[in-house]
């Protein structure tokens, strides 16, 4: 990703982690979505999960225990 996308490259993941719960193929799936388009970052990711999570009524830290 670093060399497609250096911006998202830099960022920290915790927000992320925390929401995925740390699963491998769910981290591999968003690493994909931000490298496809150089202006993505990962903290869209986290704003466009926690908007799902709050449309759906789910606390966005239940999300990922949902995905078990």
């Amino acid at each position: 990703m670093e060399d497609r996308n250096t911006d998202a490259a830099a960022e920290p993941l915790d927000a992320v982690l925390d929401r995925l719960d740390g699963l491998p193929l769910a981290l591999d799936e968003v690493g994909a979505w931000v490298a496809r388009t150089p202006e993505r970052r990962f903290s869209d990711f986290v704003r466009r999960y926690d908007n799902h999570a709050h449309e759906y009524g789910i606390h966005s830290e239940l999300v990922a225990g949902m995905l078990e």
